[in-house]
């Protein structure tokens, strides 16, 4: 018995090496399995050591690796993002429980814009900072929107108004001539935008303003939520990816600082109380109130504040109306049955108000189809979990990474029929009217959606049914426009910048 024991010690000292790896092994293998089982994590794809599926994705189109990975393993799944465990949901119930649910509602763990936003403004904070500041913008941009006490004269309205009308003005000017739409777009939306936000204007060679649209092009194409930049840390060791992360520190210290020119100038007089024109102001006259800012009252916290509402507000918008304006060059049936709907309820000669746009049902079934088809932001807007969910028959772990897969939800052809045609009709019940349809989230729901969603949708139809209106859209002569190019992609999805041709209407 001895003699076993010796041998036993002897053969445990000579290999205690490979027995103390291979007990370790089984010990994470079988905590890791019995881990899987309690908690019942969703299925999904194996990636790569370090890079997790990042490699897999399409690169201008990652949205579409992901729909396809939806087919395969259902309406929610796990994958590895870097080192970033990540669920996808792509089912409307889900997305709308999760996101009615406070522990989905954290800050996304994205490295970019952890690094950069420093836990402040909008996409920035998290939990009593953010439930404060998404308040109090939501309720400025509520007041800004119906006007102080639902008065239409102190509403968004005129102030959308005179900026169709200058766009339009711009547009006639170059009738008959290819058009740089893009460019123009984006001066005269963001504007509009501009006005409510920031409480001023722009001209088209002011230096600032056109190094804000600059910013803007870089920050939402670098800031997609599929960049390894966001996951992969030891990525920054490497120059070609060191540099664009200054690049994109060096331009938003540059941004804030037009910002903060802004609020200087705007501080050095007194904001009327009884006449807030932005949320800047409102901002302003809190802070008067209070006689110092801090907190979320803090000149750099609301520095950081615009500056989301703007690039977030300004990208949304664009990208819809750019849409917009090459599907109608691209579909002229549609666009002509727009018109003439117009033409029929509001009459000619005369501007288009948003009483009108209420009985414009084929032209707001236009603006929803392109919302479906195009799906503005296909990954929708990233959630961070801040304590263990539960998602169906599902476990969701603390710190894991949620995306709202809202392209596969608007492609799903069990909701839609033949989804990759673009047909407004379908918006619309058998008499004409509009159909409303839960499974359409253009500007996302939960405690994280859009706050400026009424805004965005007024300035899209205000601009889109004046356009159409007194305008015919057309390719440029001796070309071919197509509405199936690849988009740019980042966090939303944009068409290539294009031409387009105008011509009064008759």
């Amino acid at each position: 018995m001895i003699e076993y024991w010796y041998i036993f010690v002897e053969f445990f000292c000579v290999h205690f090496d490979e027995l103390f790896f291979a007990f370790c092994t089984t010990l994470i293998v079988s905590a890791a399995i019995l881990d899987i089982r309690d908690k019942n994590y969703p299925p999904g794809p194996m990636g790569v050591p370090f890079l997790g599926y990042l490699p897999f994705l399409q690169s201008r189109a990652p949205y579409l690796t992901l729909t396809e990975l939806a087919q395969q393993y259902g309406r929610i799944y796990s994958i590895n993002l870097g080192s970033l465990y990540t669920i996808v949901i792509s089912d409307v119930k889900m997305i709308r429980d999760a996101f009615s649910t406070n522990g989905f509602n954290g800050r996304p763990p994205l490295q970019i814009n952890n690094g950069l936003n420093e836990g402040k403004g909008i996409l920035g904070s998290d939990g009593e900072s953010y439930t404060e500041t998404r308040r109090f913008v939501g309720n400025t941009l509520q007041t800004l929107v119906y006007g102080k006490g639902g008065d239409p004269k102190s509403s968004a309205e005129p102030k959308i108004q005179r900026n169709v009308t200058e766009f339009i003005k711009d547009l006639k000017n170059h009738a008959g001539q290819p058009a740089q739409m893009d460019k123009l777009v984006r001066h005269h939306v963001g504007n509009a935008l501009a006005e409510f936000i920031l409480g001023t204007r722009f001209e088209k060679d002011d230096k600032s303003w056109n190094y804000l649209q600059l910013v803007l092009q870089e920050r939402f194409r670098t800031h997609t939520v599929t960049n390894s930049l966001n996951y992969v840390s030891f990525l920054r060791s490497f120059t070609k990816y060191a540099n664009i992360f200054k690049l994109l520190k060096e331009s938003k210290s540059r941004s804030q600082k037009v910002f903060q020119e802004i609020m200087d100038k705007k501080s050095q007089g007194q904001v009327d109380s009884n006449n807030v024109q932005s949320v800047l102001d409102a901002y302003l006259l809190e802070i008067q109130r209070r006689g110092k800012g801090n907190g979320i009252f803090a000149a750099d916290n609301v520095q950081h504040v615009v500056s989301d509402l703007v690039y977030a507000g300004w990208d949304t918008t664009i990208a819809s109306l750019s849409w917009l304006y090459l599907y109608m060059a691209v579909y002229p049936s549609i666009q002509e049955r727009a018109a003439l709907e117009i033409e029929q309820v509001v009459g000619k000669n005369r501007e288009v108000t948003m009483k009108d746009f209420e009985r414009l049902h084929y032209c707001k079934a236009v603006i929803l189809e392109i919302w479906r088809h195009r799906s503005i932001q296909p990954l929708g807007v990233p959630h961070g979990v801040t304590e263990r969910q539960k998602i169906g028959d599902y476990w969701i772990p603390k710190g894991s990474l949620v995306l709202p897969l809202l392209y596969a939800v608007h492609h799903d052809a069990r909701i839609w029929p033949n989804p990759e045609e673009f047909r407004p009709e379908r918006h619309l019940n058998d008499d004409g009217s509009l159909l409303f349809s839960d499974n359409l989230l253009p500007f996302q729901i939960g405690k994280r959606a859009c706050p400026g969603e009424d805004l965005g949708r007024r300035i899209v139809s205000l601009f889109f049914a004046n356009t159409v209106s007194q305008l015919r859209i057309l390719s440029p002569k001796g070309s071919q426009l197509n509405a199936d190019d690849v988009p740019d992609c980042g966090l939303t999805l944009s068409p290539q910048p294009y031409q387009l041709r105008l011509e009064n209407r008759k």
